[in-house]
């Protein structure tokens, strides 16, 4: 996600020149500030405003190269300038990539074998309808071949992802909504279909599931399936 860092200037006719070479001077300083990507002013085409637009890796990478308070309004009137400036934080918006997050899941749904956990974060948040809980990694990889028995014990074979939406709200956290088919043996089983929300954050180089929300009770989903429920 690309942030843009837009001031638009009001200059004084007599001292527009010096705001220019003032604007491309300060581009060539932040050129060293680590996560640019460089600036430039622009010359409106039909009034005589100019618009100063640098382009960073990122709103943090941004925030760290330039004094606090860098684009918050304000009424200063530089004496380059008829009034204050106009400024703009704008974050590009990108499609998330669910086919790429879908793989991520579907190595989720390994429960036997325990790698499952391997997409959470050592310490996470589990939440259903009736318990909210901090959890350890290797605690639910310790727990993974009960749930497998869980299903097992009903005649499913595993799960199948079979819907994902995901929102992405900002560089390093993403809302993804989750579907899941349990899938049985016996072909003429009554569906059974879980719905789970995650936020993943980005850390290390990699994602990771810090919220895991389940909006259905799992094993009282199984316990009625069990008793004929």
């Amino acid at each position: 996600m690309t942030f843009a860092f837009v001031a638009i200037h009001h200059p004084r006719p007599e001292r527009r020149q010096e705001l220019l070479d003032g604007m491309l001077e300060m581009g060539a300083v932040m050129a060293a500030a680590p996560g640019y990507l460089g600036a430039r002013p622009w010359e409106d085409a039909h009034t005589d405003r100019i618009l100063g637009i640098s382009f960073w890796e990122s709103e943090a990478a941004f925030r760290a190269a330039v004094p606090p308070g860098t684009g918050d309004p304000g009424d200063e009137v530089p004496e380059t300038e008829t009034r204050p400036r106009d400024v703009f934080l704008l974050r590009s918006y990108e499609r998330p990539d669910a086919d790429g997050f879908a793989a991520f899941f579907e190595a989720m749904s390994d429960d036997e074998g325990g790698s499952g956990a391997d997409g959470f974060a050592e310490q996470f948040l589990s939440l259903d309808p009736s318990a909210a809980a901090v959890v350890g990694r290797e605690q639910l990889r310790a727990a993974l071949p009960g749930r497998h028995a869980m299903f097992a014990s009903v005649g499913a074979t595993g799960t199948r992802l079979s819907g994902l939406d995901v929102t992405r709200l900002d560089d390093r956290h993403v809302l993804a909504r989750t579907t899941w088919d349990v899938l049985f043996a016996d072909e003429a089983a009554q569906p059974l279909r879980l719905e789970s929300t995650y936020l993943l954050r980005h850390d290390g180089g990699r994602w990771q599931a810090v919220v895991y929300l389940n909006h259905r009770d799992v094993a009282a989903e199984v316990a009625a399936r069990a008793g004929g429920g």
